[in-house]
């Protein structure tokens, strides 16, 4: 049961950075048109 939950919690953690990661790319384009 603890390895299930070990499991679960790294790959909320990998999600989130994943998700973080593409989060700033979207701003940063959007950014980018605004500008040209």
């Amino acid at each position: 049961m603890r390895k299930i939950i070990c499991h679960l919690v790294l790959l909320i953690k990998f999600l989130s950075k994943k998700l973080i990661h593409l989060y700033w790319i979207d701003m940063t384009i959007n950014v980018v048109l605004q500008i040209t």
